[in-house]
């Protein structure tokens, strides 16, 4: 009997121990996920106290005031190009003389001058910039006024973008209005963009057939490249 009560004493015993144990374990672990908790807590920035303390990077002090940001840069020189209303200033009131051309090109250089053709002998300006011919600018007969303005550089664009020098993919050509070029214009392909005719796209390519006929589309989407934007006055 001694022995069973000494045995069942061991067993209490360690019993005890084993919950006094397990009981001191979750304690020390509650405790140590409060004070991890505690120390991980984001900090305020700045002092409230000290309003001059700097506020993380990139932020301003407190009761400072910011300068306010410069305007935004000027657009490039591209977005005043020919469109249905002309060439910048230019437009079908525009008289042909070379005044008021000089007032709405002043960054051009004007230099008055002459294109034979089978027909006739035409009038022109052309207008350089750098040394290099931007423009032609034709008169309208009936009026005196300017008749046609012809863009040969990348520098300005026309609708929706497109610029000298784009393939006939990148222009859309497929969505325009073709046919070949006379006189001056004999071996390009002659594209207007849908019902807008006051604007016009001259397409060079490697066709080698009649100059009064088209090329193929396939030809013209292989090969077509925009050498020149026309704005005419008396179109619509």
């Amino acid at each position: 009997m001694a022995q069973q009560e000494a045995a069942y004493q061991y067993l209490l015993a360690e019993k005890f121990y084993l919950v006094s144990m397990k009981t001191r374990l979750v304690f020390f672990t509650i405790l140590f996920l409060l004070t991890w908790s505690a120390c991980n807590q984001k900090q305020p920035s700045g002092n409230v106290d000290n309003p001059e303390i700097e506020l993380p990077t990139g932020q301003p002090k407190v009761n400072e005031t910011r300068e306010p940001l410069p305007p935004p840069p000027l657009p490039p020189d591209g977005v005043v190009s020919i469109s249905d209303y002309g060439f910048g200033a230019i437009n079908k009131d525009t008289p042909f003389n070379e005044n008021s051309l000089k007032e709405a090109l002043p960054e051009f250089i004007l230099k008055k001058e002459s294109l034979e053709t089978i027909r006739q002998t035409y009038e022109k300006y052309s207008a350089y910039k750098k040394n290099k011919k931007v423009l032609d600018i034709y008169p309208d007969s009936k009026n005196g006024n300017v008749g046609t303005v012809h863009l040969f550089t990348d520098e300005f664009e026309g609708p929706n973008g497109i610029r000298v020098g784009m393939t006939y993919r990148q222009a859309e050509g497929d969505a325009m209005n073709c046919f070949p070029g006379m006189e001056e214009l004999s071996g390009y392909a002659l594209c207007f963009n849908g019902g807008n005719t006051r604007v016009q796209y001259i397409f060079s390519h490697s066709f080698e057939g009649p100059d009064d006929q088209l090329p193929p589309p396939a030809v013209l989407s292989a090969s077509g490249i925009v050498k020149r934007i026309i704005w005419y006055a008396g179109k619509n």
